[in-house]
């Protein structure tokens, strides 16, 4: 639980011992509980979930991801150079 402090107000999927899964803002650990804040019609609601009975975490968190430039990308982008034989007229 302890690297679980790092991620509050990220968004996690708590699974209780039941199998429930309680979606939400990690909102607060402590005193043998997490608390996950839900949205719910009209605001909001935290359920305060006792550690004990806490089967699984997941955090969600978002990454960007450079994206690699594909072969067609790479070859439009290179000017022929006009010592290569090739790009000459024949």
């Amino acid at each position: 639980m302890g690297q679980l402090s790092s991620y509050f107000d990220h968004k996690v999927a708590v699974t209780d011992q039941y199998g429930n899964v309680h979606e939400g803002l990690l909102d607060d650990i402590g005193d043998g509980t997490i608390s996950v804040q839900k949205r719910i019609s009209g605001g909001t609601f935290t359920a305060h979930l006792p550690t004990d009975s806490i089967t699984a975490v997941e955090v969600r968190v978002r990454e960007k991801v450079k994206t690699k430039q594909s072969a067609a990308q790479y070859t439009v982008a290179q000017e022929p150079k006009p010592d290569d034989a090739q790009s000459g007229a024949q």
